[in-house]
């Protein structure tokens, strides 16, 4: 969870593909002891079982041996 302003907002948005393949709606989530924060989670529109059978990584390092490089959408500065 990270705190962006409007402008950043517009650029999350257009990298994941909000409108067209995912849905930014508000969710509340517990963040501490029973503080309740109100956050944007990104949903995916027309959900495919399969992407469950993909592997899951803790993280995404263009240079990690899952051999699927970060390919840039944007230019350079955009995100």
């Amino acid at each position: 969870m990270y705190s962006v302003d409007q402008e950043k907002l517009r650029v999350l948005d257009a990298f994941e593909g909000c409108p067209e393949y995912y849905d930014r709606l508000p969710v509340e989530v517990e963040v501490h002891e029973g503080k309740i924060e109100t956050v944007f989670v990104y949903f995916i529109k027309s959900f495919k079982p399969d992407l469950l059978e993909k592997p899951m990584l803790k993280e995404y390092l263009s240079e990690g041996d899952h051999g699927l490089p970060y390919e840039t959408r944007f230019g350079e500065g955009d995100v």
